[in-house]
């Protein structure tokens, strides 16, 4: 796994090593780390972050101009959810603040009954969390659910109440991106019908809950942001203008929390487990070790959209040369990839970089999600014919494709 990954890469690095990644790495004038948020998944998650932190330490990032960690966040504006407060265990700009649940806390607490509602909004967590069938579980075991989205979904069938929710060419507000740059938003289309912003509603709900937020306008609320996050203190539309700024570059910056206190940062655990030491363990002989990742197009948008629906992912099997050859596969064969029970269909492509071992397939597909096999630990899957032949049918309707006209490598279906 990536601790256990991370935590040998770091004693690489630390005895001068100069081969490999680890030779990159020390040998690098100015080293940036890329990290996706998804690394911290699961069981195993606090053992990868810590490895990243441990690796920047070992390679004196934080002291070394035009270095340092960038992370990917799995939604846009996922850094900007962060420094407002949107985290299990840090308040706004990554303040001390009582633990709260994290989002497997909070599918167990329903499942189990300990938390009775739940209000879910612009996410979809069957479709896009891992363990779509736990999430059913839980969502069918609340009491009340609402739910805020924009087009109609497995989850929003789930919901006591639904509001529709802005699309991003309705919102007015700001982003932050990965470097810290925020950036306005500006609405480029008009709301349909009934639709309002989404910080109004919630705004609303708050004070129907007892929790009088005075926040009436769009101004209004960036003002509460700036007030709340101390290295947003005093910023305003104006500074943000046309090209946007980071905060880093501003006086404000000097409140961000200073390194080695006891405040947990960007959401991670205050204590961060150690990687295992046995690491990841190898696949049998027949089966292949799994990874998931999501593919930019597998969105409601893309399907809705008749002028992006050709994008729309199938469903496919990546494995490597080595392992093609020895299970007997060729491009575009269907199989049906099988681990605990579950099962999905794909097709098979064949990637010439993929290390043997290890194989992928997408989240988040309208078919086939890959979701129903990731519990926070990479799986070990076997590879047979397809239990039920795959049928590429348009997405909104439309005439049928044949599999055997199907390009598993094309980004979608017509």
């Amino acid at each position: 796994n990536a601790g256990s990954y991370l935590a040998g890469l770091i004693d690489a690095v630390k005895s001068g090593s100069t081969e490999g990644i680890a030779g990159l790495v020390a040998a690098a004038e100015h080293t940036v780390v890329i990290w996706g948020e998804r690394i911290g998944r699961g069981e195993d998650g606090p053992a990868a972050i810590s490895g990243l932190l441990g690796l920047a330490g070992a390679v004196g990032l934080s002291s070394t101009e035009e270095a340092g960690l960038i992370e990917i966040p799995d939604i846009a504006n996922g850094r900007g959810l962060k420094e407002v407060g949107c985290l299990p265990d840090a308040g706004p700009g990554l303040s001390e603040t009582t633990a709260g649940r994290g989002t497997e806390e909070i599918r167990a607490g329903l499942e189990s009954g300990a938390i009775k509602s739940v209000l879910l909004f612009g996410v979809d967590p069957i479709r896009d969390f891992p363990d779509s069938a736990g999430w059913r579980r839980a969502l069918e075991n609340a009491e009340s659910v609402v739910c805020f989205s924009m087009v109609a979904t497995e989850t929003s069938e789930l919901a006591d109440i639904v509001f529709p929710i802005e699309s991003h060419a309705e919102k007015d507000g700001s982003v932050t991106h990965t470097e810290g740059r925020l950036q306005r938003v500006r609405p480029s289309a008009a709301r349909p019908g009934d639709i309002r912003a989404g910080w109004m509603v919630l705004a609303e709900i708050a004070a129907g809950l007892g929790n009088e937020t005075g926040i009436h306008s769009g101004p209004e609320a960036l003002a509460a942001v700036t007030a709340a996050v101390p290295f947003y203190a005093g910023l305003t539309d104006g500074e943000i203008g046309g090209r946007g700024i980071r905060w880093q570059q501003r006086d404000a910056a000097e409140a961000f929390p200073s390194e080695g206190g006891d405040m947990p940062s960007a959401g991670n655990p205050p204590e961060l487990a150690e990687a295992p030491a046995d690491g990841m363990s190898a696949p049998s002989s027949e089966g292949l070790t799994l990874g998931t990742y999501r593919d930019l197009w597998a969105r409601p948008v893309t399907e809705l959209s008749p002028s992006l629906r050709y994008l729309v992912p199938r469903q496919r099997l990546e494995v490597s040369v080595g392992d093609a050859k020895r299970l007997g596969l060729s491009r575009g064969d269907e199989v049906s990839v099988n681990t605990d029970g579950e099962s999905v269909n794909a097709w098979v492509a064949i990637r010439s970089n993929l290390p043997d071992g290890a194989c992928f397939l997408i989240e988040g597909t309208v078919d086939g999600n890959a979701n129903v096999f990731t519990n926070g630990r990479p799986a070990t899957v076997e590879i047979s014919a397809p239990k039920v032949p795959l049928e590429v049918v348009s997405v909104g309707g439309g005439t049928e494709e044949s599999a055997e006209d199907a390009d598993p490598d094309s980004a979608g279906t017509e």
